[in-house]
């Protein structure tokens, strides 16, 4: 979408200005308005989001100014890594759920929940990143998606074939980040593969609620998975408080 520089405004505070790329510009058809979600967004002031501040816009560059964030992304600390621990996996899971939660719950969506798009701060508190703005429609859709493009292994598989984002989708990434944190893997390797294996095959130490949990948010039909991300959210906090699982 686009380049991110770090800025300084006129009081001298840090920000993170994306820039976006004139291809995206270009790519917006008539009566297209890829910002229409943005002045809702940049009412929002939760921790766990990095926060938007304004749009400028004119018939030369289109600039976002956000939160200036200093941390290494997600994808960075666990590259390399087989898995995290269970108790510090659930915690960087629920932080993102706490985020998209905020989003749903003012009918906002992320529709690209992944490690690249989550920043750990030094103080150990997680940022996402890259909402608020929808992708252009001419760069969406299953013709984007042709058997040339690398399945990364966190879209949803309704959205790979075409469909448009919406929560469950966003529950579904969850579902894939969570997995992958606790086990290492990523559940699925191409978009429709059926099968899913149980979190406690790749690891042990999985509570076998918290493994059900994840799975629904997993299947591959929409309806069946957690209807939000504030329903699966309270669904691993209830876990959390009553079992064995209390400490985490």
């Amino acid at each position: 979408m686009g380049r991110v520089f770090e800025a300084v405004n006129p009081e001298g505070h840090r920000l993170a200005v994306k820039v976006f790329h004139p291809q995206v510009m270009a790519s917006i058809v008539r009566g297209e308005d890829i910002f229409a979600d943005l002045q809702t967004a940049t009412q929002i002031n939760h921790p766990n989001l990095c926060r938007l501040r304004n749009l400028h816009h004119s018939e030369h560059i289109t600039v976002l100014t956000m939160e200036y964030v200093q941390g290494r992304s997600l994808r960075t600390i666990i590259k390399g890594k087989r898995h995290r621990p269970v108790k510090n996996g659930l915690q960087l899971a629920l932080k993102v759920m706490q985020g998209v939660a905020a989003l749903h719950q003012v009918d906002l969506i992320h529709a690209d929940v992944r490690p690249a798009n989550i920043l750990v701060t030094e103080a150990n508190t997680i940022k996402l990143i890259d909402y608020g703005v929808r992708y252009p429609a001419a760069l969406c859709g299953p013709s984007q998606f042709s058997s040339s493009r690398t399945y990364t292994g966190y879209m949803a598989p309704e959205v790979w074939l075409g469909a448009k984002p919406n929560q469950l989708s966003d529950v579904y990434d969850l579902g894939v980040l969570t997995y992958h944190l606790l086990t290492g893997y990523k559940p699925r390797k191409t978009p429709t593969e059926k099968t899913v294996l149980p979190l406690r095959n790749h690891c042990k130490s999985v509570p076998p609620d918290i493994n059900e949990l994840i799975l629904r948010a997993l299947l591959l039909k929409p309806e069946a998975r957690p209807a939000s991300a504030n329903e699966m959210l309270k669904g691993l906090t209830n876990i959390l408080l009553h079992s064995k699982c209390a400490e985490f």
